[in-house]
């Protein structure tokens, strides 16, 4: 799919954007409960449209501080749709997935059950997060997932808006800039409607 990295972090860059799958470590936990020599890991994935890499830029460079390639790993997505609509079945995506370690044969080794699960189901599971991610930069979808939420949260405006700033002004566009004032202190909102005004 396009994705390049290895081990715990892996990228897609675009004209779209950018997608991140990562792999997050733990130990000693299965469902919720200790087992002792238990590994495991979670995944996670981000989506940045480009047009959020472009105001995040936008935002580091009133700042004083030097714009960064879309390629650049620290870059953060709006973090609000990457895991809605995921499928729960066969497993989730986001599960902890873990394999116990186990004792019977007198030896340390991993539990047969937990790597028979993890080889059926993981493949699958990476690969539904990489094609999510893929699916919300592509042109407009983020937004579109957003403002078809039946309830806004606080959060949502600031995307909704720079989002939205990318077709120019709208009454849309308007009635977005005043939730967000509506819900912002007005030292956060300014420099989100600065921009918003700027395009």
């Amino acid at each position: 799919m396009g994705f390049r990295g290895s081990r715990n972090l892996w990228t897609a860059v675009t004209d779209n954007g950018k997608v991140l799958i990562q792999r997050s470590t733990h130990n000693n936990w299965r469902d919720g409960a200790f087992h002792e020599g238990a590994r495991g890991f979670m995944l996670s994935q981000q989506a940045i449209p480009e047009a959020w890499w472009r105001y995040l830029n936008w935002r580091r460079q009133r700042d004083g501080l030097e714009a960064l390639p879309l390629e650049h790993a620290d870059i953060d997505g709006p973090h609000l749709m990457d895991f809605h609509g995921l499928p729960s079945e066969p497993v989730s995506p986001t599960r902890h997935w873990s394999i116990r370690a186990d004792y019977s044969g007198g030896e340390l080794a991993a539990d047969p059950e937990d790597l028979e699960f993890v080889g059926e189901h993981l493949a699958w599971a990476v690969g539904r997060l990489a094609r999510r991610g893929l699916e919300l930069i592509e042109p407009a979808r983020y937004l579109k997932e957003l403002l078809n939420q039946p309830k806004k949260e606080i959060g949502d405006w600031e995307p909704i808006v720079v989002l939205l700033s990318e077709y120019g002004p709208s009454s849309a566009l308007d009635e977005a800039i005043k939730s967000l004032c509506d819900s912002h202190h007005e030292d956060s909102a300014a420099p989100i409607v600065e921009y918003a005004r700027s395009r």
